[in-house]
């Protein structure tokens, strides 16, 4: 055959590693800890908490992001390589 045709599926292995990159990111934040005596202290302590919360929670489902893509990209190119093995040796 004149024409082969080639997946490249290197735009998700960049993907997944831009997403770990930025899972990387929200985990190194830096978390202010309040330690005023003031009556708002308790209500920013909670909104901190919650902050926090919703990093961790950010964290987990970035990574998570990052390790379907990554293999995503690798059962795509393991399927490609098994049909490309078959169409070879069937033609």
């Amino acid at each position: 055959m004149a024409n082969e045709l080639e997946v490249n599926v290197d735009g998700l292995r960049i993907a997944a590693a831009a997403s770990e990159i930025d899972a990387a990111t929200i985990a190194s934040a830096t978390t202010y800890r309040n330690t005023s005596v003031r009556p708002s202290s308790a209500g920013i302590s909670a909104i901190e908490a919650a902050v926090a919360s919703v990093r961790r929670r950010q964290i987990r489902w970035i990574s998570g992001q990052a390790i379907d893509l990554r293999e995503g990209a690798d059962s795509y190119d393991s399927a490609d390589e098994v049909g490309a093995d078959a169409i070879t040796k069937t033609v």
